[in-house]
């Protein structure tokens, strides 16, 4: 053989999986946002009360076609209840996200 051919070994050992350090990342736990939670849930239930209004206070009588100001307050309870608990269901993905990557 040639002298100019280099040394296909090497004399150092790597070293193994287990023998390396291991180094752990500590994540810190956020705080629930307890305000926000507290606040969607109250929106959500401002959103049913007036959808349930008209009837409770007695302003749409039993029977009778809806009027105008029932399809008004039944349809904007309607979009600010849906928006609230889609908002509470953000927050539970959210969450449900959080513990699938950094649960134990």
């Amino acid at each position: 053989m040639s002298a100019n051919v280099p040394a296909q070994r090497c004399d150092r050992i790597e070293p193994g999986r287990a023998e390396l350090p291991s180094i752990s990342v500590a994540v810190p736990r956020p705080k629930a946002p307890i305000t926000a939670l507290t606040g969607l849930f109250l929106v959500a239930l401002l959103g049913g009360w007036l959808i349930a209004a008209p009837f409770v206070l007695g302003d749409q009588a039993r029977g009778a076609l809806w009027t105008t100001a029932t399809r008004t307050d039944v349809a904007t309870g309607a979009a600010i209840a849906g928006i609230a608990i889609l908002g509470l269901f953000g927050y539970l993905a959210a969450a449900i996200t959080w513990l699938a990557r950094y649960g134990r």
